[in-house]
């Protein structure tokens, strides 16, 4: 199972930060299917990535199968 918990992800920009995931929570379930969809910019890369733990998020949790994935050394 991944289980996304409380997740939190900004960039910074010479304007000012870009908030990509703001308190994002989500769980699915082994053989579900979901679907991310959004217009450009919204985020939906950025939760891919921290989903499959190639970008660390700044607040919240990555969990599969019980394992917090920016919590392995």
């Amino acid at each position: 199972m991944l289980r996304l918990e409380h997740v939190w992800k900004t960039y910074p920009r010479a304007q000012g930060e870009v908030r990509a995931l703001a308190d994002v929570s989500l769980e699915a379930h082994p053989g579900e299917f979901i679907a991310v969809r959004g217009k450009s910019g919204c985020g939906k890369t950025t939760l891919l990535l921290a989903a499959g733990g190639l970008l660390r998020p700044e607040e919240g949790n990555v969990v599969v199968d019980g394992e917090d994935c920016y919590g392995l050394s």
